[in-house]
């Protein structure tokens, strides 16, 4: 590992660097899709803004970026694995920063592509029973 003065270390090995990349990219998408998610609630909700909020705040908390997931309490961990808020972010800094070895890595990066893909056909279905549910009005 190559270090800086402030102590900050990187990865050597140009796997972390692929996977890094490969995970950036999923987060990008989960973050994407899950704030779809939340827009796409408007075919239910008459007014979505509780909800913006409400994800606002759990993704940041969940998603580690107000305090690093590793200071969580166990029981906390295990409800911030359980959502894909880590997903979008604190998995791709463990990836990029090369925490745990390349097998790890690799395990985050397959938690982030099957959050994508979950979250993606939710997306999906969601959409198509909003499309059905939709009804216009007005001239």
């Amino acid at each position: 590992m190559a270090r800086w003065r402030s102590g900050i270390t990187l990865p050597t090995s140009p796997v972390f660097y692929l996977l890094g990349a490969v995970s950036l990219v999923a987060g990008i998408v989960i973050s994407a899709a899950t704030v779809y998610l939340v827009a796409v609630a408007g075919f239910w909700l008459v007014e979505t803004r509780g909800l913006q909020i409400f994800y606002m705040l759990a993704s940041g908390f969940l998603g580690g970026l107000y305090v690093p997931i590793a200071l969580f309490p166990q029981w906390l961990r295990i409800v911030a694995a359980a959502t894909p808020f880590p997903s979008i972010m604190m998995y791709a800094i463990d990836v990029l920063s090369g925490i745990g070895g390349a097998a790890h890595a690799a395990g985050l990066v397959l938690a982030q592509l099957a959050w994508m893909a979950g979250v993606v056909v939710i997306g999906q279905l969601l959409t198509r029973a909003g499309r059905r549910r939709l009804e216009i009005q007005g001239g």
